[in-house]
């Protein structure tokens, strides 16, 4: 199924996003924790929004993020501490833009997005449980995620 970018807003998801991914913080384009929310997760979306039919079966976090696969986890700097936040931001987004237009994540990209979230909330341990219940949602939706492939 090709998606698209609407003249306004995130581009349509596919059914698999839909079906499973259900919470409004995934067509949130204001909350900076949601997805698509942050600079990295909105640019993301919305280039691949316009080349949909580039992402395959095949594609990957490093696919999105158009880097070697050893590479994804310091695309933007070390993930370590509040500087590998951007990283980690970034990582997030490009999973869950490979959600959104392809409709799956391999069992390694979803691993390493667990990863990724689990740090975002142990280094922002200064968020409030209400702050934290986008990346809390995102964690629980994405572990009980199973590829359709």
């Amino acid at each position: 199924m090709t998606v698209g970018l609407p003249e306004d807003g995130l581009p349509e998801a596919v059914p698999s996003f839909r079906a499973h991914f259900t919470d409004p913080i995934y067509d949130s384009e204001d909350e900076e924790l949601a997805p698509f929310g942050s600079n990295e997760g909105w640019e993301l979306v919305s280039s691949w929004a316009r080349r949909p039919d580039e992402l395959g079966p095949d594609s990957t976090i490093a696919t999105v993020l158009d880097v070697d696969p050893g590479d994804v986890r310091e695309i933007e700097g070390p993930m370590e501490g509040t500087d590998g936040l951007q990283t980690a931001s970034a990582i997030r987004g490009a999973a869950f833009t490979l959600l959104r237009l392809a409709g799956h994540l391999g069992e390694e990209d979803r691993s390493l997005a667990l990863d990724v979230i689990d740090f975002e909330l142990a280094t922002m341990d200064w968020l409030t449980e209400g702050e934290r219940q986008p990346l809390l949602t995102q964690r629980a939706d994405l572990a009980s995620w199973a590829d359709p492939a």
